[in-house]
């Protein structure tokens, strides 16, 4: 490490860009030094570093370009990429930070930074697509899979986007990303990422592991069925050299094989393009949580109070496709046609506290998919989440579905609509043998988190 009083240091942030970009924040501790960031400072993977002179950057970048440069391909230019420079990208990623920990950078005074870089939600696609079953845990449809980075083995549902103008927030229960906080019950409030904060990943690991495994199932399926066609075009083949006029079932034939064979090809692109770049849990952070207020039974109606905010990473959501707070009703519903159930208000709390009993509801969850119910009322809860006991008012939802509860573990923050599409409230838990489902009023949510954020407003999609 360079050290003395006549040394300069400058460090270099990523800032919500992918790895290997040319985007920064800079803090120095010398305000008078103007480098030029493509001279002075070199970044690999998901870290950034700081360097002393624009000759000692380029010695560095050239001491670990070879570890970036299978990441810098298969991350910034897909088209270019291999299935081994996509295979390696992580790989020579944590090569060149570690050499760069361990090495500090030759001399060179080195300050680390994790990016927060995100994970960005993959576009929409319709149900005849051959990668949708794939894509509805990772696309912004409402009904996501979270999980806590360091309590990968606790997970629930993202439940709604909101936003204070300047930044996108989920809104989900507390008790699903800070299970390991649930015995102090303490306002949790954290508005920088670099706080420590808890980072939020998506999908959880249950989640990404059942599409990790149906997708390869479906591959090996669909390359079965190519198999297939080839072995009875070899068999045509032998037909047409014993002069069975077989041309146009051969023809046929050719064209289904064909069009399996891009079904494989689309499959396995979307595999190692996209699943194989989020297997490290690091890579499926959205966001991190920045306040949840402690469970309690609050306000006039005693309402519990089971919430918490979490703030996405900027670049987690692609604008020019973004449809804001909208369901995937999956296949539950012939209408609309591309699945998707736009958000259109709340519910006001007296309506749904006095008219409430035998309106219809819906919600999307992790566990259970889309699932209909019909309101029973407001009904008085005992509400136990770990050392923490409460007696409050939760809104009672009984399920239609035969056979089928409408909530279950893992459905926790989802949000609830009326038949009307308008939010009713927040998933936050049900009874043992799975014949009611309670959440909060969103109205009573909302106010809630207004105290801390004033400005926050349900998000709408900009007309």
């Amino acid at each position: 490490m360079i050290r003395g009083q006549d040394q300069k240091r400058l460090i270099y942030r990523l800032l919500d860009v992918p790895p290997i970009s040319v985007g920064a924040e800079r803090y120095t501790e010398d305000d008078h030094i103007k480098p030029n960031f493509r001279q002075n400072a070199i970044h690999l993977g998901t870290g950034l570093f700081s360097v002393q002179k624009p000759a000692e950057a380029a010695n560095l970048h050239t001491l670990f370009s070879q570890h970036a440069k299978d990441a810098l391909v298969s991350r910034n230019h897909p088209a270019q990429a291999t299935k081994q420079t996509t295979k390696n990208a992580h790989v020579r990623d944590k090569d060149a930070r570690a050499d760069i920990r361990d090495r500090s950078a030759a001399g060179v005074e080195v300050k680390f930074y994790e990016s927060p870089y995100s994970r960005k939600f993959l576009e929409y696609v319709g149900s005849d697509s051959i990668i949708a079953p794939f894509i509805r845990d990772l696309n912004p449809a409402l009904g996501l899979s979270i999980a806590p980075l360091k309590y990968a083995g606790y997970s629930g549902t993202g439940g709604l986007y909101l936003s204070d103008g300047d930044n996108m927030y989920f809104l989900t229960s507390r008790h699903v990303v800070l299970p390991g906080g649930q015995a102090d019950n303490i306002p949790y409030y954290c508005r920088q990422s670099s706080q420590g904060a808890v980072q939020i990943m998506l999908p959880a690991p249950p989640v990404f592991d059942n599409i990790d495994m149906s997708l390869e199932e479906k591959i090996q399926i669909r390359k079965g069925t190519v198999n297939r066609y080839g072995a009875q075009l070899s068999q045509l083949r032998r037909d047409e050299e014993s002069g069975l006029d077989v041309k146009a079932i051969r023809a046929g034939i050719e064209l289904e094989l064909r069009n399996e064979e891009a079904n494989v090809q689309k499959l396995e692109d979307f595999k190692s393009n996209v699943i194989n770049n989020m297997r490290e849990f690091d890579d499926r952070v959205i966001g991190h949580v920045v306040y949840a207020p402690p469970f309690a039974a609050v306000g006039e109606g005693c309402f519990i109070q089971d919430l918490a905010l979490i703030k996405l990473n900027r670049g987690t959501i692609d604008w020019s496709t973004f449809k804001g707070n909208v369901i995937d009703l999956g296949d539950t519903f012939d209408y609309p046609d591309d699945r998707l159930l736009p958000i259109k208000g709340v519910v006001p709390l007296d309506e749904l506290v006095n008219s409430g009993e035998g309106m219809t509801f819906i919600k999307n969850g992790v566990k259970t998919g889309t699932t209909i119910g019909c309101g029973i009322g407001m009904e008085s809860v005992e509400y136990n989440i770990g050392n923490t006991k409460l007696l409050g008012n939760m809104f009672a939802i009984e399920p239609v579905q035969v056979g089928r509860p409408f909530s279950d573990y893992g459905d926790s923050g989802s949000i609830v609509v009326d038949s009307r599409g308008r939010a009713a409230g927040l998933l936050t838990g049900g009874t043992p043998k799975k014949d009611k489902s309670f959440v909060i009023p969103i109205a009573c949510v909302l106010e809630s988190v207004k105290i801390a954020f004033p400005g926050m407003q349900l998000y709408s999609v900009p007309v």
